[in-house]
């Protein structure tokens, strides 16, 4: 796990010296945001639970912000589950969801939207839908990027209560928009 974790930073670092971002000119026209249309970064939590995953995101706006995808891969953990009090699952989440810019140099973003995460483990397979709700920020060049917010799991029926409910998990990722 402490290798995935190294691995996965190092990819961020490297991946923000290599790759040139597209500019976009303001209506002032003499600055500029950029706008990379794509996105690597790092999640904690999420759909991990405890654990770590390595995340693609691709935008579709011709401006900062808008309607993206994302797929990613990781190795979560749920103490107190399973048969050793341990359980340990692959995770691969793919999502949809729009940006919503809430500053006027568009570098904040209100994320809304929904994920499906494949879960593998040895008790078997299944599929989660999880509602998204984030803020996410990101430099003037998009080099950097901060996202943080929560998934809400749907809560299943107990012996003593048959209703359904939204458990709030959090969220947070680290990354780099190429």
């Amino acid at each position: 796990m402490k290798k995935l974790i190294l691995s996965v930073t190092l990819a961020v670092i490297i991946s923000q010296t290599m790759f040139a971002q597209n500019a976009v000119a303001t209506a002032a026209g003499s600055d500029t945001i950029k706008n990379p249309k794509n996105s690597i970064y790092v999640e904690v939590a999420g759909p991990t639970l405890f654990g770590a995953s390595l995340n693609y995101e691709r935008f579709f706006s011709k401006k900062p912000g808008g309607l993206s995808i994302k797929i990613g891969y990781g190795i979560g953990t749920a103490p107190g589950l399973g048969e050793n009090n341990d359980a340990t699952f692959n995770v691969l989440p793919v999502g949809l969801s729009y940006n919503l810019p809430v500053s006027q140099n568009r570098r904040s973003f209100i994320e809304l939207g929904a994920e499906i995460i494949f879960v593998s483990s040895n008790d078997g397979n299944e599929q989660v839908v999880a509602p998204v709700a984030a803020w996410r920020w990101q430099t003037k060049s998009g080099a950097f990027q901060l996202r943080a917010g929560f998934l809400f799991f749907v809560s299943s029926p107990t012996p003593n209560d048959n209703s359904y409910g939204l458990v709030p998990w959090p969220a947070i990722s680290l990354g780099t928009k190429f």
